[in-house]
């Protein structure tokens, strides 16, 4: 792979992993569906969620720094436990995470030779399919009523919900950022701490992601091309990042239904 097409790679990247249009389904259908691939560029857009949400990354890492010192020095019986956590949010909110991430493992792992094969040239439809599916969540995302839930009145119930979209997010062309936002807003959160926690909720997924590609040795590309790519889809990542966010605020998701549905549309007709 030349360094022009890692960079126009990574550019595609990242400005489809943010916006709710999937990034894996766009890079399926342009012909470089490769798994391992895409998780490579993930990196660049990982790096965008870490700078942008920096404060709150760094609270979490606190919260579960403290989680566990507070385990690991005393027995908490389960009325104990409740209550420590309500006298501390960044730890309520890193074990909430690490419970949303439970139900994503799973789900991502089990869809993976289903993702795979979708992601082969000749098997576009599956993704065409999955674009007007993501496409229609969008719509319905919009006429939600308004949430007044915080990060911090976020429940087991809500990771878990929010969990299982994420891992069904493995599928290319359901969008990860679109199906994790529609999860916590369905489930009450305001729109800022629905795009908060969905970003939040992707970290851990992105590493283990990586880290499972690059422990199969499975991504084979040139380093320079691949520092060019990654280096595109940070840039790019961080502005699509910046700009769902404001989309999601102003309820304006639903404009990106009529993309995603004719764009799918296509795909199954003359794929």
């Amino acid at each position: 792979m030349t360094i022009l097409e890692a960079a126009l790679l990574g550019l595609v990247q990242g400005v489809t992993e943010f916006l709710p249009v999937s990034s894996s389904g766009h890079l399926a259908i342009f012909g470089a569906g490769k798994l391992s691939l895409m998780v490579l560029l993930h990196f660049g857009t990982l790096l965008s969620i870490l700078v942008y949400y920096r404060r709150d990354v760094l609270k979490v890492l606190k919260g579960t720094w403290n989680l566990a010192r507070a385990a690991g020095g005393a027995a908490f019986s389960r009325r104990e436990f409740r209550a420590y956590l309500q006298t501390d949010p960044d730890a309520r909110l890193a074990l909430l995470i690490v419970v949303g991430s439970i139900p994503t493992g799973i789900i991502g792992l089990g869809l993976k030779p289903l993702a795979e094969y979708a992601a082969a040239p000749g098997h576009v439809k599956i993704v065409g399919a999955c674009f007007v599916l993501t496409g229609v969540l969008m719509y319905f995302c919009d006429r939600f009523p308004l949430g007044g839930k915080g990060l911090g009145q976020g429940t087991f119930r809500d990771a878990i919900t929010v969990g299982i979209f994420q891992g069904l997010a493995a599928m290319p062309g359901l969008s990860r950022s679109g199906l994790t936002v529609f999860a916590a807003v369905e489930r009450g959160f305001e729109r800022n701490d629905a795009a908060r926690f969905s970003f939040l909720m992707a970290v851990p997924a992105l590493v283990a992601a990586n880290l499972l590609e690059l422990r199969e040795g499975a991504v084979n590309m040139a380093p320079g091309a691949a520092a060019v790519g990654i280096s595109m889809a940070f840039v790019a990542g961080y502005a699509a990042l910046a700009g769902l966010v404001s989309a999601l605020a102003s309820q304006k998701l639903r404009y990106f239904t009529g993309y995603l549905v004719t764009l799918g549309l296509l795909v199954l007709l003359f794929s």
